[in-house]
């Protein structure tokens, strides 16, 4: 259970609430620290949210791996956390 199923089924709070934000911010102080937290306020309802600092490593890796593998660098690598299977790989020795 994440840390966000976890405390929605024990606060009656709504998620959307400052109130619940501000419990969890006391609840986890940690986790502000693994965002990058722009100056002011904060809102756009399209967004992607807050960039996790963690962030750039995985996506620098995706990129490292796509220029070295082409299409195929989606599939089968370490990194492959979605765990995607290659069509062209299930078929080859067919061809």
């Amino acid at each position: 259970m994440s840390i966000l199923e976890d405390q929605l089924s024990t606060l009656s709070l709504n998620p959307r609430s400052q109130a619940f934000a501000m419990k969890m911010d006391e609840q986890y102080p940690s986790l502000r620290s693994e965002f990058h937290l722009p100056e002011g306020i904060y809102f756009c309802g399209n967004s992607l949210g807050l960039q996790p600092k963690s962030l750039q490593a995985y996506v620098t890796e995706e990129l490292r791996i796509w220029a070295a593998h082409a299409i195929n660098g989606h599939f089968g690598h370490a990194g492959n956390r979605l765990g995607r299977i290659s069509t062209y790989s299930l078929f080859r020795s067919k061809l």
